[in-house]
């Protein structure tokens, strides 16, 4: 049967079933990774449905319950609260959270031989998201809670100091 068909038309369908495949692969694996990490959990305790003012910074990371977020989360720290929100095409439709500054329990800053700083914003013991230098700045600028400074975390611990 598909002997009679052009092979530009075979290969233009083959192709556009493995998309689809994939899509749907893809689809399935985010969705998988979105209930592993408790995001809907969080979408109940923390709902938003407007995005405050202030400046967003991008490619922040977090580990929600040993899910690891790498640099696909858009944070945005304000008076109001912490918003975060997982870029495209990493959501599977996740509503975006916005964590009021009293729950979270505290700020762990971490500077490194070379002055490079970033920073553990902690909501519990699974849930912690990982600030890098002007981001984790600007929730420092907001958050009153307790905020430590910790020893730099580097590859040779001997060129860590503490500040």
């Amino acid at each position: 049967m598909l002997e009679r068909w052009p092979p530009l038309v075979v290969t233009a369908g083959a192709v556009i079933a493995v998309l689809i495949v994939m899509i749907g692969f893809w689809r399935f694996v985010i969705r998988f990774l979105s209930e592993s990490s408790n995001w809907p959990e969080l979408v109940t305790r923390f709902p938003t449905n407007d995005r405050p003012e202030g400046r967003v910074f991008g490619h922040q990371a977090a580990t929600l319950h040993g899910v690891a977020h790498q640099g696909i989360l858009r944070v945005i720290p304000s008076a109001s609260g912490f918003y975060v929100e997982i870029e495209r095409p990493f959501s599977y439709r996740e509503p975006p959270l916005l964590i009021p500054w009293s729950a979270f329990r505290e700020l762990k800053e971490y500077r490194s031989f070379f002055g490079w700083r970033h920073y553990e914003l902690v909501l519990s013991e699974g849930e912690v998201f990982l600030l890098w230098r002007r981001a984790g700045e600007a929730v420092r600028e907001h958050f009153k809670g307790r905020h430590r400074v910790m020893p730099g975390r580097t590859l040779w611990p001997i060129c860590a100091r503490l500040l």
